[in-house]
């Protein structure tokens, strides 16, 4: 049984935190972690997570984080090396018996480095929507065409991996972009496969790809320029960001 650790950073997420621990918690997964990355919260977030930290599972990180990448980096620190990572937004609930899947898989499929799922979004009290990933490896190609084939939340890394890989702190909105972009130029995101089902719902209130949408797009353009392999790729991906840039 593989020991699973998320990372949660939140900020000012009382509203939805309780909820998204409550998730947690209903895992019929024992071996796992959780880890809380606030320093900064001015809404009683504090409150709910000092409340927890009491428990031997959850570890909270209270210090200053110089954004999200950051926040995350610093979760993964306080990680076991052997864990499985996974993140979580606070508005991001776990599905029943995702984390059981994820420690079946690794356990059958040593050589695997990561495995993504598919998810729900409901957005604005509405009914759940299923989004289905577009692709079944983190190849660069795929990446390339589709951009964040699944979103953090949604991906769960082998701890070595991520620990010896961490998130580019440069990254304002597109850090899990990057992070994918970068394994796949290592040859490593063929080992990154698809589970077809859905790991978690998000409710979508706040989080960046919806607060600051263009930013987030045009940043993920960059980095894909940035790794594009030169010929053919490199030439589309420049296209792709002039146009989102200037039109």
């Amino acid at each position: 049984m593989a020991h699973i650790c998320i990372i949660l950073p939140t900020r000012n997420a009382a509203a939805t935190l309780a909820r998204a621990i409550a998730c947690f918690d209903a895992q019929d997964h024992d071996d796992k972690s959780l880890i809380l990355v606030d320093s900064a919260s001015t809404d009683g977030t504090h409150d709910l997570i000092a409340a927890f930290a009491q428990r031997p599972d959850i570890t909270w990180v209270n210090k200053p984080e110089r954004g999200l990448a950051h926040a995350i980096n610093l979760g993964v620190a306080q990680m076991p090396k052997d864990a499985i990572f996974g993140y979580l937004g606070a508005d991001d609930f776990l599905e029943a018996g995702v984390l059981r899947t994820v420690s079946a898989h690794f356990e059958a499929n040593p050589d695997d480095i990561g495995l993504f799922f598919d998810s729900y979004t409901a957005r604005d009290g509405r009914d759940p929507v299923y989004r289905t990933c577009p692709a079944k490896t983190f190849s660069m190609a795929n990446l390339l065409r589709h951009r964040t084939i699944a979103g953090m939340q949604n991906t769960f890394l082998r701890g070595d991996v991520i620990k010896a890989n961490p998130f580019d702190e440069r990254a304002a909105f597109a850090m899990d972009y990057e992070l994918y972009l970068r394994l796949a130029r290592q040859g490593l995101g063929e080992r990154i496969v698809h589970s077809a089902q859905a790991s978690t719902t998000n409710t979508d209130s706040g989080t960046i790809s919806r607060t600051h949408k263009r930013a987030s797009k045009r940043e993920a353009l960059a980095w894909a320029l940035h790794y594009a392999p030169p010929g053919r790729d490199r030439r589309q991906a420049w296209w792709k960001y002039l146009k989102y840039r200037f039109v």
